[in-house]
C-alpha cells in the first residue's frame, strides 16, 4: 500500500524542491520509502512505500522489469500472486529477485499484457509503462479500492495517488462536480473538484501513446476488463439456502485467508455488526495467533456499538483493543478533513473511521474490514423500502406527484414536523435517528422517474429540484447527468448493483482509503473477492433479503461461528453524533460561514448558507447533513483559495 506520481513533459517539477513538494502529498501514504526514477529525460515517476509485503529493497518501487523494458508504480495488493507466478512460470522462469507482487505485477504484464488483470484478485491502481512502445496504462482495480487521479492534455500528462498532488499550478473548480457533492456528500469519478482533473473508474484502463521526440501524447484509449452487471448471471443457483450457506463459508474463507498474508502485525475492525463480526470470526479460526480486533464507541450509546463488539471479541477470544471517544476527540479531527480527503467530501462517518483508523495503527499496520457485505448481500434498509415506495409511486400519475410535492413545499417544515411526531408514536419508528429529515425526503423524492432515481432522492442532501440553488452560478444541468436510471424495475438486485457501481467506490472506499491511508494503515475488504461477488450475484435474491430481514444469507453463515443473541438486533450503523459536534463548534461554524466571505467567494449562494446555519441554530436538525457539506466545503475552500483561479 502506497502512493505514487507520475509526470510527462513537465520540466519544471523535476526540481529538487518541487519534488520535494510531490512527495509530501503522498508522504502519508507510504512513510517506509521515498525514491523516484526518471525515464527518458521527460518522463518521471516518484514513489512513496508504506512497506507490507518483502520488506526488503527489493520491494522499492519505481520498479523495472527483469528485462529492463517496463517499469511500474504500484499501490495496492495482489491475493493471489502465486497463482499468478506459477503462470508466470510455465511460459518463461524467472530468477526472481524478491517476493514482492509487485515483481509479480510486472513480470504478469510485461509477459500477459493487461489481459492478465481479468485472472488477478487485489485491490489497486498502478502506472505500467512499455519503454518498448513508450506506452503508459493507468489501471484500477475492479470496484475502484484504491484512487489514481490524472490530467491529460495535447502536451503533458499528470497522475497521482492524491489530489492535493496537483496544487503546482491554479485549476478552476468544476462546478457539476460540487452539484454532486452537495446533492450526495461525495464527487463521483470520472469527475474531480478540478475541471481539468479526472479520477479513474473502477476496472478502467487507460492506454496513453507518449511521444519523445514531438514532447505530444496521442492515442488516448480507455477500456474495461470487468463489467458488474455483465459479469456471471443473477439468480443463477438453484443450491438450498443450507447448501448456499456451506459454500459461502468456503469461498469467504478462502478471501480472509487470502488476505491474511502480510509481513506486519494484522487485525480486524470490528463494530460489532454482521459484517465485521463475520470477518473477523473466519480470521479467528484462521490465524495462527491470537488475531488483533479493533473498535471505537462514542459516549453517547445511542450512538456506539462498543459494547457489542466487545461480547464479540470475547467470544472469538480475540486481541480486542477498544477506545471510547470523547466529544473533544471527535472535534479536534474536523479541522483535519481538507488535509486528509483533499478534496470535499463529507460522510459524516469519516470521522469515527479516521478516528478507528488513527487508533488501529497503534497495534497493526493491515486491517481487515466488513465493506461491501451490505452492497453484495443486500444490507441496506433501501432495498426493501425503495421497492415499495416505487410500488405506489408508480401507480400515481406522475402530475398528481407533482401536485403533491407543491403542496407539502408550501406548508414544510411545519407538515414535516407534525407527520415525525405521529410516526414516532409507533414503536417501529421511535428510536429512528434523523427521522424528520428522511421524511423530507421522501417529500422531495415525489418526481422521481424510477426506482433508481428515487433511491438517489431519498438519501440525497440538497435535491435538484428546490427552488434556489447552493451554487452562485444558476446553471442548468441535465437531469441524466445526476441520475442513472438503469432500470424500470423496482428490484433489490437492481438497486445493489447500482450502489456497487456508484456508492461504494465514491463514498464508501474513498471514506476507507483517505482516512485509513492519513495514518499508514492498509485495509483490505474480502468481501470484494471476485469469487465472493461472483457468488453473490448467482445467490437468489430471496437468500439475500426475506420480508423485512436483510442479508438472511450472512446472518446464517455467523450463525455457525457466533451465537445468534450476540449480534440479532437492528442495523445501527457507523454513524457520528453529528448535531452534537456541531452545536458544540457553533462559534466556529459561524466564524467559517461568514456572509460577507461567501459572497466574495462567489461559490456559494449566500442565502442558502444563512438560511441552513440559522435553521439549525433554531434548533431544527433536518439540515444537519446539507450544513456539514457546506462546512467541508467551506473549510476545503479556505484551504484551497491560493489555488484556484
Amino acid at each position: 500500500m502506497c502512493g505514487f506520481t507520475g509526470f510527462f513533459n513537465l520540466p519544471h517539477l523535476n526540481s529538487s524542491k518541487n519534488r520535494a513538494e510531490l512527495f509530501k502529498s503522498i508522504d502519508k501514504r507510504g512513510p517506509d520509502n521515498n525514491h523516484f526514477e526518471i525515464i527518458d529525460n521527460h518522463f518521471t515517476l516518484l514513489f512513496a512505500r508504506l512497506s507490507i509485503i518483502d520488506l526488503s529493497i527489493s520491494g522499492n518501487q519505481p520498479m523495472f522489469s527483469h528485462s529492463k523494458n517496463s517499469s511500474i508504480v504500484f499501490n495496492g495488493e495482489i491475493y493471489n500472486k502465486n497463482e499468478i507466478v506459477s503462470l508466470i512460470n510455465i511460459r518463461t522462469k524467472k530468477n526472481w529477485i524478491g517476493y514482492s507482487d509487485t515483481e509479480v505485477l510486472l513480470e504478469a504484464l510485461e509477459l500477459f499484457g493487461t489481459n492478465i488483470l481479468k485472472q488477478i484478485k487485489g485491490m489497486y491502481s498502478f502506472a505500467f509503462y512499455n519503454n518498448l512502445d513508450k506506452k503508459i496504462f493507468l489501471v484500477n482495480d475492479r470496484f475502484g479500492e484504491k484512487p489514481l487521479f490524472y490530467s491529460i492534455n495535447d502536451n503533458n500528462l499528470f497522475f497521482s495517488s492524491d489530489i492535493k498532488s496537483f496544487d503546482f499550478k491554479k485549476r478552476q473548480i468544476n462546478n457539476l462536480a460540487l452539484k454532486h457533492f452537495f446533492k450526495d456528500n461525495c464527487i463521483p469519478s470520472p469527475l474531480t473538484i478540478w475541471n481539468d482533473v479526472s479520477k479513474i473508474m473502477p476496472s478502467e484502463i487507460i492506454e496513453i501513446q507518449l511521444n519523445f521526440s514531438t514532447l505530444k501524447i496521442s492515442n488516448i484509449v480507455k477500456s474495461k476488463y470487468f463489467n458488474s452487471r455483465h459479469h456471471h448471471e443473477i439468480n443463477k443457483s438453484k443450491d438450498s439456502l443450507e447448501t448456499s450457506v456451506d459454500k459461502l463459508d468456503k469461498i469467504l474463507t478462502n478471501a480472509v485467508e487470502n488476505q491474511l498474508i502480510s509481513d506486519v502485525p494484522i487485525g480486524c475492525f470490528l463494530s460489532g455488526g454482521i459484517d465485521s463480526s463475520l470477518i473477523s470470526a473466519i480470521a479467528s479460526k484462521i490465524n495462527n495467533k491470537k488475531l488483533t480486533t479493533i473498535s471505537i464507541g462514542f459516549e453517547d450509546a445511542n450512538f456506539s456499538e462498543s459494547e457489542y463488539a466487545k461480547n464479540i471479541a470475547n467470544y472469538i477470544k480475540s486481541e480486542h483493543h477498544e477506545k471510547i471517544l470523547s466529544r473533544q476527540e471527535t472535534k479536534n479531527i474536523i479541522k483535519d478533513l481538507p488535509y486528509i480527503y483533499g478534496e470535499p467530501f463529507s460522510d459524516s462517518s469519516q470521522i469515527p473511521t479516521i478516528l478507528l483508523s488513527k487508533f488501529a495503527k497503534q497495534f497493526v499496520s493491515v486491517a481487515l474490514t466488513g465493506d461491501g457485505g451490505d452492497e453484495l448481500f443486500g444490507g441496506y434498509e433501501r432495498y426493501v423500502r425503495v421497492p415499495n415506495i416505487w410500488n405506489v409511486y408508480s401507480k400515481i400519475p406522475l402530475k398528481i406527484r407533482l401536485i403533491i410535492l407543491k403542496l407539502m413545499k408550501l406548508s414544510s417544515p411545519v407538515s414535516i414536523s407534525l407527520i415525525g411526531v405521529i410516526l414516532r408514536l409507533l414503536p417501529k419508528f421511535s428510536k429512528t435517528l434523523y427521522l424528520d429529515s428522511k421524511i423530507q425526503n421522501l417529500v422531495n423524492s415525489l418526481d422521481a422517474s424510477g426506482p433508481i432515481e428515487l433511491a438517489k432522492r431519498l438519501s440525497e442532501h440538497f435535491p435538484l429540484n428546490s427552488k434556489k440553488d447552493i451554487l452562485f452560478e444558476t446553471k442548468i444541468y441535465n437531469k441524466k447527468d445526476f441520475y442513472f436510471e438503469k432500470s424500470i424495475k423496482a428490484n433489490s438486485q437492481d438497486l445493489m448493483l447500482e450502489d456497487v457501481d456508484r456508492y461504494l467506490p465514491n463514498d464508501l472506499l474513498v471514506k476507507t482509503d483517505r482516512a485509513a491511508m492519513n495514518v499508514g494503515l492498509e485495509t483490505r475488504l474480502p468481501f470484494l473477492d471476485s469469487d465472493v461477488y461472483n457468488f453473490s450475484r448467482e445467490l437468489p435474491s430471496k437468500f439475500k433479503i426475506r420480508g423485512t430481514e436483510s442479508k438472511l444469507i450472512l446472518k446464517k453463515l455467523l450463525e455457525k461461528y457466533i451465537p445468534k443473541k450476540l449480534f440479532e438486533r437492528p442495523k445501527q450503523g457507523f454513524v457520528v453524533p453529528l448535531h452534537t459536534v456541531l452545536n458544540d463548534e457553533i462559534k466556529w461554524v459561524t466564524d467559517l460561514l461568514e456572509s460577507k466571505k461567501i459572497s466574495k467567494q462567489g461559490v456559494l449562494n449566500t442565502e442558502i448558507v444563512e438560511e441552513q446555519l440559522n435553521n439549525f441554530k433554531d434548533g431544527n436538525m433536518n439540515n444537519q447533513y446539507l450544513l456539514w457539506d457546506i462546512i467541508v466545503f467551506q473549510q476545503w475552500y479556505d484551504k484551497n483559495e491560493n489555488n484556484i483561479s
